[in-house]
């Protein structure tokens, strides 16, 4: 996939979320978000984590179980 691919997918994929967990870094104080999402276009659920203080994605990538 391309760079533009992979934004286009987390960004379909984030419209279509659901929460699933929130962390707490007890060293940093900061709290992470854990959401799965489809992308309906490739047809991969991504995993976002969402910084809860910026409100950014840090990191996205396809469910394990999409991999199999």
């Amino acid at each position: 996939m391309t760079e533009s691919q992979i934004k286009a997918a987390v960004m379909a994929a984030w419209r279509n979320r659901e929460f699933i967990k929130r962390q707490n870094d007890r060293s940093t104080d900061k709290q992470t978000l854990k959401y799965r999402g489809l992308d309906p276009v490739s047809g991969y659920t991504l995993i976002m984590w969402l910084d809860a203080e910026t409100c950014q994605v840090t990191a996205a990538y396809p469910d394990e179980e999409d991999l199999r």
